[in-house]
């Protein structure tokens, strides 16, 4: 799973500092993954 703060806007590339976190094995890249799966079913999100 990979969190980031990122931004892709000219601002974000020049002046801000972006931050990413990649978080590998474990339960919690999966829970995340059924966290948005589910905002996705009840049209919280729209998929893109």
């Amino acid at each position: 799973m990979f969190l980031s703060s990122a931004n892709f806007t000219e601002y974000a590339f020049t002046i801000n500092m972006e931050l990413g976190l990649l978080v590998t094995g474990g339960k919690l890249p999966e829970q995340v993954e059924r966290h948005f799966e589910r905002l996705i079913e009840n049209r919280s999100f729209l998929r893109v």
